[in-house]
């Protein structure tokens, strides 16, 4: 008895979220038509797992994106700081100089190919993600 009475708390506590958009009013007209406590019961039981379902998946992601949000600006700050810009400025000297010897284009787009196969037989292709 204690789970239909908290069922049906629960029931209540969603039915007040209920917005009276074209969906929910076609769901509830489709709901009221096919008179099955039981279904619908289970129906809304089984929503709201999924429910709960996707809010994980959205945590999940907003905690990659967010990760990402951090680390690009971490980035900007670096990039943006005088002493960056002093050793780019410098590194540009040195390599008008000649003192630098240059990577042809071509072998580091070959290695890089080499390293996206390598990941994808290993099943390591996809972008990294933060660590839980």
């Amino acid at each position: 008895m204690a789970d239909r009475e908290r069922l049906i708390q629960e029931l209540e506590r969603v039915a007040q979220m209920s917005g009276s958009s074209p969906d929910e009013r076609q769901l509830e007209r489709r709901l009221s038509q096919d008179a099955n406590l039981r279904y619908d019961s289970g129906f809304v039981a089984g929503l709201l797992q999924a429910a709960e379902v996707l809010r994980g998946l959205a945590a999940a992601a907003a905690k990659v994106v967010l990760h990402r949000e951090a680390e690009l600006e971490q980035i900007r700050k670096e990039c943006s700081s005088p002493e960056f810009r002093a050793r780019l400025e410098a590194d540009s000297v040195r390599i008008r100089a000649g003192e630098v010897v240059g990577i042809p284009a071509e072998e580091v787009l070959r290695e890089l190919e080499a390293m996206l196969a390598e990941a994808t037989r290993n099943g390591q292709a996809g972008g990294a993600t933060p660590e839980a």
